[in-house]
């Protein structure tokens, strides 16, 4: 996958015409290792804890849009219980039409506790959360933003497959990631070990490339050579092989329909530290930190591609 990111063609003529601005389902996790200070980057680690459980609910819920990144920021680094005194009335109508009442509600109504997966996270003491938390809550943004802009692009290169047995095409994508047949994973347990399409055993990664296969093979453009199912006897090999022009396709379909590179699957951390540059006195790093930092301080990729 991240071998995928730099071989597609980014020539822009490629781009097609009227593409959508910028956005995304989840905010961009980069948003938590790129703010201006720790201050703003606890501030903003503190409301999306709050506000995921009713976002995710909106999502679920209703055909929610993707909201641009400067939105993100700006509601994210709203001081808690000052909403009032941060936004006008129009800002604050404006917010409850994107984010949905829960968002505003939320800034006047404070719980002491959040939940994250199987995990309680106390607000209090959140400037101390430990650094496998912190991992596992930016893999989560990785995981849900690469989820649900799959869906989007899938109902814009293939709408006529969305039209009248919409569930059906929904179940097909639900296939491709374990769980209990949602696109949001926030009611169950983090997951211990990579999974589905991120597998990295060989039998559970061939199982899982080929419902990729079958998803993607009706999109425009897909490789003919690529149609042909993998045989149960496969060598891991050739089942990397398949991925890795799968996820060639599908980041190329993405530029080519978005105008910019996906979020890809990520690999779950096994050592945040090392992984995320997490040090002792920062929350996420800093932009300087990350600048000095290498390629491997960077969340994973999966090796496979």
């Amino acid at each position: 996958w991240h071998t995928a990111l730099t071989d597609i063609n980014k020539d822009p003529k490629r781009i097609h015409a009227s593409v959508p601005k910028i956005a995304y389902f989840f905010p961009h996790p980069t948003l938590f290792m790129r703010g201006e200070s720790l201050e703003r980057r606890q501030r903003y680690l503190w409301n999306w804890l709050v506000a995921q459980a009713g976002w995710i609910m909106r999502l679920t819920a209703s055909d929610a849009s993707p909201v641009i990144p400067c939105l993100w920021r700006d509601y994210l680094n709203t001081i808690p219980n000052h909403i009032s005194i941060s936004f006008s009335g129009n800002q604050i109508c404006e917010a409850a039409d994107i984010f949905g009442l829960e968002f505003v509600k939320i800034q006047h109504d404070v719980p002491s506790h959040v939940q994250f997966h199987d995990i309680t996270i106390g607000l209090a003491d959140l400037a101390t959360i430990d650094l496998a938390t912190k991992g596992k809550i930016l893999w989560d943004l990785y995981e849900h933003n690469f989820r649900f802009k799959l869906v989007a692009l899938d109902r814009l290169l293939v709408p006529a497959l969305w039209s009248n047995v919409e569930s059906e095409r929904l179940d097909q994508i639900h296939q491709i990631f374990l769980g209990d047949s949602e696109l949001t994973m926030f009611a169950e347990p983090f997951p211990v070990k990579d999974q589905g399409l991120a597998s990295l055993e060989p039998q559970t990664k061939l199982e899982y490339v080929e419902r990729f296969q079958m998803l993607l093979a009706s999109w425009p453009g897909f490789p003919p050579d690529l149609g042909t199912s993998l045989p149960s006897s496969a060598s891991p090999v050739c089942v990397w092989a398949v991925e890795k022009r799968l996820a060639l396709f599908y980041v190329q379909s993405f530029f080519d329909n978005f105008g910019h590179l996906p979020i890809i699957l990520h690999l779950i951390p096994k050592n945040p530290r090392s992984i995320y540059s997490l040090g002792d006195n920062c929350l996420i790093p800093s932009s300087s930190a990350l600048s000095s930092a290498s390629s491997s301080a960077l969340p994973p990729h999966p090796p496979q591609a």
